[in-house]
């Protein structure tokens, strides 16, 4: 395996246990670096240790660990390396007992035992390089090696050890208790402008004057000198300084699990989803015989694992064109998975199944517009994982919902791939949105076009910044998807979009990669494309 390894103390303090380091990517663990551009630590040298989200925890001997953005670290000559502190120097060819040897005072004490999940509130004590933060109430952010990324608020996000780490009971926690996750250096004099980044869940705060800005939630999609761009919920985009934002600690489709509650006993150990917040709490839907629940963030923690496995994929399907009775079947096979919980959006051939007055031969409302904008307002889409549209929802629809929501518009699956193609307006077809269009060679949509410039249309109308589209392309597929083709990739494709929208990462291969095995073993041709980078389409052939 690539890189290199290192030996560490489990909190436990029973077992030495050989790690990969798996930071080949940017930054060794190891690498001497010297911080920029942070106040404080401007110039400081230290050594990489570990990774935590977008940070890079770097020791500073007498500055403790920070966390820090690569961003704001230089790596340096061999020189300086070599003028580094000698145990240091030697953390990573040393052996267990070197390195008790060398950090004997900061060996595990008998702290907690067991892992501290993201979420929980803890206290900091027998700090010696920041003392200042010794009984001061933080969150554990994330989990690296034997550190823990904690955001003590003001004090930004800190990297410490499990031995200086006691969990904080939740009863002793203050109402007006000053922790949430922010940003790293979110102090006035501390905040860095590279902790926050692009796709990042935040909430706007602090602005001066009466603004509705203020509680907004959103998510930023680039940045404008001083300023990130953020797409915040019915305020469209609005450029706001670093110091007015924090970072949302549990954005909307999060699965969470309930905890410490008096008055509620039974919601305790519950995992719910994140769908709405209101100052200091956030709104919960929990298994129906619970129903919603607005509960501070004290009270809740991050599902993990099997918690959060075992919660359904909420899939919403807006009826209209979306063949609701001609594929019913595969939608009955997916209703009946305990992995998904299917509802539906409308019914086709309903008096607002009709194009709006805006395209050719449309009508007033009701028709489809009109349709979209009372789902808006009803909030359907704040418990919905991923949405299916079929030919006339892709329209009209979706392209409502992307104006509406931007990036914030759960991941889609568009039947007929009506999103792409023209539409009175234009789309608005954000950079982050996570899509699979579902086209069909026999598709009157394609019109005369060959196949070559039907997909070639298709793909024009992808943002050239947006790298998480896919194209599904049947040869067989008629307008109407086939029964059994629709059965075949329904439910692959709607655990295709929710893992891509989850990891931020690139599309996931493997999985499209299965279904086209699986299509051209049930006798289907075609071709699969997908957006590796911004621009950059991959494509395969099936037969």
């Amino acid at each position: 395996q690539q890189g290199f390894y290192e030996w560490c103390l489990q909190p436990q303090n029973k077992a030495w246990v050989f790690l990969p380091t798996g930071m080949t990517d940017v930054l060794r663990r190891g690498t001497v670096v010297a911080a920029l551009g942070v106040s404080g630590f401007s110039g400081a040298v230290g050594t990489v240790v570990g990774r935590c989200l977008e940070h890079y925890l770097v020791d500073f001997n007498g500055h403790g660990t920070q966390a820090l953005s690569a961003q704001n670290l230089l790596p340096t000559d061999d020189s300086l390396q070599e003028s580094q502190p000698q145990y240091l120097s030697r953390r990573f060819s040393m052996t267990g007992q070197a390195v008790i040897d060398a950090h004997g005072n900061a060996s595990p004490t008998s702290s907690s035992a067991i892992a501290l999940q993201p979420g929980t509130l803890v206290s900091a004590y027998g700090l010696v390089n920041l003392p200042s933060l010794n009984g001061m109430v933080g969150m554990v952010v994330e989990q690296c090696s034997d550190y823990y990324l904690i955001d003590f608020a003001e004090r930004g996000e800190r990297a410490v050890s499990i031995k200086d780490l006691l969990p904080e009971q939740i009863d002793r926690v203050e109402e007006e208790s000053p922790v949430r996750r922010r940003s790293s250096f979110s102090g006035p004099s501390e905040r860095s402008s590279c902790a926050l980044q692009a796709s990042m869940h935040v909430r706007v705060e602090g602005l001066a004057g009466v603004t509705p800005l203020n509680g907004a939630t959103g998510i930023i999609t680039g940045q404008q000198d001083d300023r990130y761009v953020v797409w915040l919920l019915n305020h469209g985009e609005s450029a706001v300084k670093p110091m007015n934002l924090s970072r949302e600690l549990f954005p909307p489709r999060t699965r969470v699990v309930a905890q410490g509650l008096v008055s509620v006993p039974a919601l305790n150990g519950l995992v719910g989803v994140i769908v709405g917040r209101n100052d200091d709490r956030y709104f919960v839907a929990f298994p129906l015989e619970h129903g919603r629940k607005a509960l501070r963030a004290r009270n809740l923690r991050y599902a993990f694992g099997e918690e959060a496995a075992n919660s359904p994929v909420s899939v919403s399907v807006v009826a209209p064109g979306a063949g609701t009775h001609a594929n019913s079947h595969a939608y009955e096979v997916i209703a009946n998975q305990p992995s998904f919980n299917l509802s539906f959006l409308g019914r086709s051939r309903a008096a607002y199944d009709r194009y709006p007055p805006s395209w050719p031969e449309g009508c007033q409302a009701p028709n489809l517009e009109s349709f979209g904008q009372s789902i808006i307002a009803q909030g359907e889409l704040e418990e919905c994982d991923c949405l299916v549209f079929g030919s006339r929802g892709g329209q009209v629809i979706l392209p409502l919902f992307w104006k509406a929501y931007g990036p914030a518009v759960p991941p889609a699956l568009v039947v007929n791939g009506g999103c792409a193609m023209k539409i009175p307006g234009g789309a608005g077809w954000p950079n982050e949105a996570v899509t699979v269009l579902l086209l069909g060679g026999r598709d009157f949509f394609r019109g005369h076009a060959t196949e070559a410039d039907y997909l070639d249309e298709t793909r024009s109308h992808v943002p050239e910044g947006n790298s998480t589209t896919a194209i599904l392309y049947v040869r067989e597929m008629e307008h109407m998807p086939q029964p059994g083709l629709f059965s075949l990739v329904l439910g692959q494709l709607i655990l295709v979009l929710r893992t891509w929208a989850l990891s931020s990462q690139p599309a996931p291969a493997a999985a499209l990669e299965s279904l086209i095995m699986a299509l051209s073993k049930h006798g289907w041709s075609g071709l699969l494309l997908y957006t590796r980078s911004p621009g950059q389409w991959i494509s395969f052939s099936f037969s």
